[in-house]
């Protein structure tokens, strides 16, 4: 039988507790966020460069806009996540699928302004 771990020792500067409500609170943010983003992701889709097939379907007029908008979400969003990552790490946390959903975001933003989704 495995001897028991030890308790974690509760943080005792205000640093550690202001770190430990970070680690809990930014990886939430950050998923919210990812959904988020994934509910924009059409916005900046083939439907909104070619139109939707329609007739007289055309580019939307706000494509750049909704590519500014798109883009500037996923560098905030990347910027919580990295936060989030550093918070769960400088604790010696799990850092679970942040660094997957990093990465996915990291492409989310990089492909949008070349126009990737447009195909």
């Amino acid at each position: 039988m495995p001897s028991p771990q030890p308790p974690p020792v509760p943080p005792s500067s205000r640093r550690d507790r202001l770190l430990a409500a970070a680690a809990d609170f930014l990886p939430v943010v950050f998923s919210i966020g990812f959904l988020f983003q994934c509910a924009l992701l059409p916005l900046v889709g083939k439907a909104a460069f070619h139109g939707s097939h329609s007739p007289g379907a055309s580019r939307a007029v706000w494509a750049a806009a909704n590519i500014r908008c798109f883009s500037l979400s996923g560098v905030l969003l990347l910027a919580v996540g990295g936060l989030a990552l550093h918070a769960r790490l400088a604790l010696g946390r799990r850092a679970g699928a942040l660094p997957a959903l990093l990465a996915i975001v990291a492409f989310l933003v990089l492909a949008a302004p070349f126009g990737l989704f447009a195909i």
